[in-house]
């Protein structure tokens, strides 16, 4: 697993540099709304690139959950 990524019952996450990019989802099981943010952006980059390994990360992710 990447060491950028943190995952729990509610949330993925990916951090590199200052920037964050989030997962959330209101509804865990996968029922609900799922929110994507990309914080704390910097240098007016608007955006972060995950690997391959960390999207398909976020596709199992997603999957798990029921989405």
């Amino acid at each position: 697993m990447s060491d950028r990524v943190f995952e729990d019952s509610r949330q993925w996450r990916v951090s590199r540099d200052k920037r964050d990019l989030k997962v959330l989802l209101l509804d865990p099981e996968g029922r609900g709304k799922v929110i994507i943010s990309i914080d704390d952006c910097v240098y007016g980059i608007d955006g972060i690139t995950l690997t391959p390994e960390e999207a398909t990360l976020l596709k199992e992710f997603l999957i798990r959950k029921g989405y």
